[in-house]
């Protein structure tokens, strides 16, 4: 049977966040991450940025992903308060990984417990106790399971209950999903490079 590779990162997969607040990549996003995260480091491997994502979850970008969100949010037609926030909390929560052996990153527990992956009152160490921990020292946090997301460019990790929120709020609430399902395809086609007949959200004439 002739493996499918996806063009796009899209779909979805259970996973598991171990106890060491690991996860690793689907192997069906894999190909194409690698693709988007361009060629491996020989001695450290895959390159990748783990930081807040757009909707509050975390995100898995290649860098050149991220890269692009940053500049599309220094363009003058997008300075607002909002968007201001929104790059900062990219930048604050900027985490550059290499994907082990096994396709895996760390999540920090400060953005894994803000997203509802984890009890918040097991974050009790530094980012550096963390990485010590994850090279061997024994943990006791429990496993527990996430999904895990394509947003085209970039993956998206969320917790079961976000996914869950997630389709009853789009099942409870139609009005004007359209509009906000058209701005985001324009924000994706932006980043994926795809400029030809694509607007960049806030451009273009508004509705009367």
């Amino acid at each position: 049977m002739e493996k499918v590779v996806l063009d796009r990162l899209r779909g979805f997969q259970q996973q598991t966040l171990d106890e060491k607040s690991r996860c690793q990549i689907p192997a069906k996003f894999l190909p194409r991450l690698r693709e988007l995260c361009g060629p491996a480091d020989p001695k450290k491997g895959t390159k990748i940025i783990v930081a807040a994502s757009l909707s509050g979850n975390i995100g898995v970008y290649p860098p050149s992903v991220y890269d692009s969100l940053l500049e599309l949010f220094n363009e003058e037609s997008l300075q607002s308060e909002v968007m201001i926030s929104l790059r900062q909390t990219l930048v604050f929560t900027y985490d550059e990984q290499y994907l082990d052996k096994q396709n895996r990153f760390r999540v920090p527990t400060l953005l894994a417990a803000n997203a509802g992956m984890i009890d918040p009152n097991e974050v009790d160490g530094s980012e550096e106790e963390e990485s010590e921990d994850a090279e061997g020292t024994k943990s006791s946090r429990k496993p527990s399971k996430i999904v895990v997301a394509g947003s085209d460019t970039y993956l998206e990790l969320m917790s079961m209950k976000a996914w869950e929120t997630s389709f009853n709020r789009i099942a409870s609430n139609q009005t004007g999903l359209k509009d906000a399902a058209k701005h985001v395809r324009g924000l994706l086609a932006f980043l994926a490079g795809e400029q030809s007949g694509a607007t960049r959200p806030g451009d273009g004439k508004r509705g009367t």
